[in-house]
């Protein structure tokens, strides 16, 4: 109800593929991808966890070895995570500006047609084309930055802890060897679980930029179609003249943009005409101006 009785502004200064990029790819992400993010999640945050409680029970020696780490890795996920976001915005926004070119050149696809600017949208295509798959690219660089210092960090953490499974045989600290190898067990199996819960964690992230989308729309203002007009219309009289049309100019924006008035959008701009009893006419421009 938010965007069907949103204000003519609203779509106004809204392109029709970031509305669908909404109710479809967004849509998507919150109702699928997000809930399958937090399963995995929480499913390998468990598994992680009673990994390293079962290492740190046996042998507490790995306690210093476990928390360097985690330190280091949540050190590069926080620099990580931060540009993470900023990429899957322009991601998607690059995503409804393809949308949208799709879109217009279809409704269109005649008049692109008629005056032969079949090069013009091919070129506009592959410029927005270009755009989703350098964000995606960014996207995906970025993953494996990230999943490279993480597996190079876990690999040390198990050289570190193999090290002292090894000083801990050679001076007899530890003479049950079972729980040695149970450790070792442990810390491989934990190590590739645990580079899991960082992708799912910026998977995750990525996901709640959908909802932030979507909640954006939510404080749209609407229109309130219950309301009725106060005012009548003028008597007409004798003249032929019905409507008429001096310097109009008429803009959906509520408040004046920044830049001043060069910058406001009219959807009419210095309009002068009359309309005659019984005549038809046509109001050709862009979205708003009949």
């Amino acid at each position: 109800n938010k965007v069907l009785y949103s204000k003519m502004s609203f779509f106004d200064r809204t392109p029709v593929g970031r509305i669908i990029n909404r109710y479809s790819e967004d849509f998507f992400k919150v109702d699928d991808d997000l809930p399958f993010n937090l399963h995995i999640l929480s499913g390998c945050i468990f598994v992680v966890a009673s990994y390293f409680l079962g290492m740190v029970i046996m042998i507490p020696w790995f306690i210093p070895a476990i928390f360097v780490g985690s330190i280091i890795v949540n050190h590069y996920q926080n620099r990580f995570r931060r540009a993470n976001r900023d990429v899957q915005r322009l991601l998607l926004v690059n995503n409804s500006s393809f949308t949208n070119h799709i879109a217009e050149a279809i409704k269109g696809i005649r008049t692109i047609r008629a005056f032969k600017q079949e090069g013009t949208f091919l070129q506009e295509f592959e410029k927005t084309l270009n755009n989703v798959i350098g964000a995606g690219f960014v996207s995906q660089a970025m993953s494996f930055w990230v999943n490279y210092r993480v597996a190079i960090i876990g690999y040390l953490m198990l050289f570190t802890i193999l090290v002292i499974c090894c000083v801990t045989v050679v001076f007899d600290y530890i003479l049950d060897y079972t729980k040695i190898s149970l450790s070792i067990t442990y810390i491989l199996m934990g190590l590739w679980v645990f580079e899991s819960i960082v992708t799912s964690i910026s998977s995750l992230e990525k996901n709640f930029l959908s909802v932030e989308r979507i909640n954006q729309y939510f404080s749209n203002e609407t229109e309130q179609i219950d309301e009725k007009a106060s005012f009548k219309l003028p008597s007409i009289g004798n003249s032929d003249d019905i409507v008429a049309f001096q310097n109009v100019y008429f803009s959906y924006d509520t408040k004046r943009p920044s830049g001043g008035e060069g910058n406001v959008k009219y959807a009419l701009k210095d309009i002068t005409f009359n309309i005659k009893r019984g005549e038809k006419i046509a109001v050709c421009g862009r979205t708003g101006s009949g």
